[in-house]
Order: structure tokens, then sequence, then C-alpha cells
């Protein structure tokens, strides 16, 4: 359970990471062709384009870290009941069929 709770933590990490990244980028390349070229009527012409990538870049920088921590949130509550259930490592299960051979075989 540990595992998927840290990769769940990971992905919520990274995908914020992404966002903003991109969204630093798309804004900084945006304000960069304003700034040499300076022709207003691309505000006019990229204002919806920016603002709908601004969007979809929040929304996923918030909205899958959210998603993230709201199951890993789950994932954690549920834990101590599945504890009782877990048939116990590999090892042990190695063990106990290595143990039932040898009553079987004596």
């Amino acid at each position: 359970m540990l595992t998927i709770a840290q990769w769940l933590d990971g992905i919520g990490a990274r995908a914020f990471g992404i966002s903003a990244a991109f969204f630093l980028l798309i804004n900084g390349a945006a304000l960069a062709i304003l700034a040499i070229k300076r022709d207003y009527t691309l505000v006019n012409r990229w204002t919806s384009r920016l603002l709908a990538a601004n969007l979809v870049l929040i929304g996923t920088g918030i909205g899958i870290p959210l998603a993230t921590t709201l199951a890993r949130s789950a994932l954690m509550a549920l834990a101590p009941m599945t504890q009782g259930i877990s048939t116990g490592t590999r090892d042990s299960v190695l063990e106990g069929l290595s143990e039932r051979e040898g009553r079987v075989r004596h």
C-alpha cells in the first residue's frame, strides 16, 4: 500500500511541476513575442488561445494533484482494514508450502 501511495504522490507532484513549467513557458513566450514584435493586434488574436491553454494547465496543475491526494487519503484510510486480509510476504508463503510438503512426504 505504501508504494502505491508514494506513486500517487509522485504523479501529483510531477503533474504540478510539468503544468507550472508549461504555464511559465507559454506565457513567457507570449510576452517575448509581444515585446519583440510590438504588434498589439497579436493580443486580440491570441488571447482566447492563451486563456484556454492557461485554464487547461491550471486545471491539470491543481486537479491531478488534488485527485491523487484524495486517492492517497482513501488508500491510507482503507489500509488498516486490509492488513488482516493479506497473505503475508512471499517468503512466509514459500516457507508454509515447504512445511506442508515436508509433512506430506513423511
